[in-house]
């Protein structure tokens, strides 16, 4: 679950975010004041990197996991980045369920290593182009030592 998770953050689908209308003024921490009836847009990509995030470039998926190994969401990222509230994404439960399956099945078989990194690609949804990945079958001392 939690790498998963630590993926989607680094290559969230919906990378660009949503735009909202605020209802009500919004006070932000500093003092300034988004006056209601604003245009708000929050870049899921951009949140997800923030300097505040401990190494925000890395893939460590640790960082969803709490001290009993139980995932949790880290403390200024988005949930899996399918949004939140009742304008979430109508196809995130089989997405996920997607996602792990395939995940957790080609992690069982295989040892993959990144031949070439992908580059980002996005026209509407974000994803990884050109990456190459070289895969090979664990080995019978692989398995035996985890």
């Amino acid at each position: 679950h939690a790498c998963v998770h630590e993926t989607l953050r680094l290559w969230p689908v919906g990378a660009m975010g949503s735009f909202r209308e605020t209802l009500e003024p919004i006070e932000l921490a500093d003092g300034t004041c988004i006056p209601s009836g604003s245009i708000c847009h929050l870049p899921v990509l951009l949140l997800h990197r923030l300097a505040d995030i401990p190494a925000p470039d890395e893939w460590r998926p640790e960082r969803w996991l709490d001290g009993e190994g139980k995932l949790r969401t880290p403390e200024g990222l988005l949930p899996v980045g399918f949004s939140l509230g009742p304008r979430n994404c109508v196809g995130q439960a089989l997405a996920m369920a997607e996602l792990k399956r395939v995940t957790a099945a080609l992690a069982s078989r295989f040892v993959f290593e990144a031949v070439e990194p992908p580059t980002p690609d996005f026209f509407l949804t974000l994803k990884p182009s050109g990456a190459r990945l070289r895969a090979r079958r664990w080995s019978a001392d692989e398995i035996a030592r985890t």
